[in-house]
C-alpha cells in the first residue's frame, strides 16, 4: 500500500503590501530627487535634502525613485523624534514680551495659507 499526497488548494504567494508614506507633510516635488547613471547605463536615484542654515545634501544612491522616497519619509520621522529638544532651543532664545500675543509654534508655513495673500484694500482709495 501506498501514500500519496494530494495538493487541493495550491498555496499562493502573497502579495506584499506597498510600503506606506506616512511623514511628509508636503507632496513630493521634482526637484528633491536627482536622476543619474550608473557606467554600465543603469538610472539611479538621490535624494536631495535641505534644512535652513546647512548646505544641501545629496543621499542614496537609490534604485528607484520611490525608494528614495520612502528613504526622505523615514528621515523625516527620525527628525520628528527630536520636535522636544527644538522647541527647548526655541525657548531659550526666543523673546517673550509684554506685547507678544503669539507664543507657540512652530508656525507651519502652509502653501494654501501663504501663496494668496492680497493687502486689502483700504476705504477711500
Amino acid at each position: 500500500m501506498t501514500t500519496a499526497l494530494t495538493l487541493m488548494h495550491p498555496a499562493k504567494p502573497k502579495r506584499q503590501q506597498p510600503q506606506r508614506i506616512s511623514h511628509l507633510e508636503a507632496y513630493p516635488t521634482e526637484d528633491w530627487f536627482l536622476p543619474a547613471m550608473t557606467p554600465k547605463g543603469r538610472r539611479i536615484w538621490y535624494c536631495r535634502f535641505a534644512v535652513t542654515g546647512l548646505f544641501p545634501r545629496l543621499y542614496g544612491p537609490f534604485s528607484t525613485k520611490r525608494k528614495a522616497l520612502h528613504f526622505l519619509d523615514a528621515a523625516m520621522s527620525t527628525l520628528g523624534e527630536c520636535w522636544a529638544e527644538i522647541d527647548a532651543a526655541r525657548d531659550l532664545h526666543s523673546c517673550e514680551g509684554e506685547f507678544q500675543k503669539l507664543h507657540w509654534g512652530p508656525l507651519i508655513e502652509h502653501p494654501l495659507l501663504t501663496a494668496h495673500q492680497t493687502p486689502t484694500p483700504k476705504k477711500g482709495r
